[in-house]
């Protein structure tokens, strides 16, 4: 499921509803961040379990800053509502699926 933050909702609540979700900061003018949507959508459809919390830098702002997000399009794993795994740029389907895997395994 891709869920795509917006302005009135309370981020730490939406990834507090999944044990494990990745969160993707970016923004609707970075073409890496574009590039990302379709793996996102392929990934979300084979892998409904796969919670993915979409969150604009420039409407959350708070957040962006609070977890230190320089680049984007930023990957975060967060397991129970913690940062686990982080990771910047363009990414593969697998690449994203495997660190999903490493932290539901630990």
């Amino acid at each position: 499921m891709i869920k795509k933050l917006s302005r009135e909702e309370n981020f730490m609540e939406e990834v507090n509803k999944h044990e494990i979700v990745i969160v993707d900061f970016f923004a609707d003018w970075c073409p890496p961040c574009k590039m990302m949507m379709p793996v996102l959508e392929s990934l979300s459809e084979e892998n409904p379990e796969v919670n993915i919390i979409k969150v604009n830098v420039e409407e959350h702002r708070e957040e962006a800053a609070k977890y230190a997000i320089l680049s984007i399009p930023t990957f975060l794993i967060m397991k129970n509502g913690i940062e686990v795994k982080r990771t910047i740029g363009v990414m593969s389907k697998h690449q994203l699926l495997e660190m999903v895997k490493e932290v539901s395994e630990n």
